[in-house]
C-alpha cells in the first residue's frame, strides 16, 4: 500500500504536523490531503459517541463543537470529520452501472 508520505516524498525522519483533537484518538481513521496538506480524518459517528460519553452532548451540540474547531483553524489544517457509509460505494456503482 502506498502512503501519503511516500507520494509526497516525506522522509521517515520528517515530522508531520497535524492538528489533533484531544480525546478523539479512538475516532481517528487516518489522514487525507486538503490543498496538499495532510490532515487527520475522524469517523463522525465515533466522534458523536465519544462526545456523548465524555460531555453528555447530543448530536447538535457535537456538531456545533466541530464547527467551532473548523472555524478556529484554516481550511487546510483543520481536521475533517467523515460520515463513514458502507452503503455508499454499492449505491454509486448501482446507479452508474459497471465500467467496461
Amino acid at each position: 500500500m502506498t502512503t501519503i508520505d511516500e507520494v509526497l516524498g516525506i522522509e521517515e525522519d520528517d515530522v508531520s504536523m497535524f492538528i489533533c483533537v484531544e480525546g478523539l484518538d479512538d475516532a481517528a481513521i487516518g489522514t487525507c490531503l486538503v490543498d496538499g496538506d495532510e490532515v487527520v480524518a475522524y469517523d463522525f459517528s465515533k466522534v458523536l459517541e465519544i462526545c456523548s460519553r465524555w460531555r453528555g452532548w447530543d448530536a447538535v451540540e457535537t456538531i456545533c463543537w466541530i464547527d467551532s474547531i473548523q472555524e478556529e483553524f484554516s481550511l487546510n489544517t483543520s481536521p475533517i470529520f467523515i460520515n463513514v457509509d458502507p452503503t455508499l460505494a454499492p449505491s454509486l456503482s448501482a446507479g452508474r452501472g459497471k465500467f467496461n
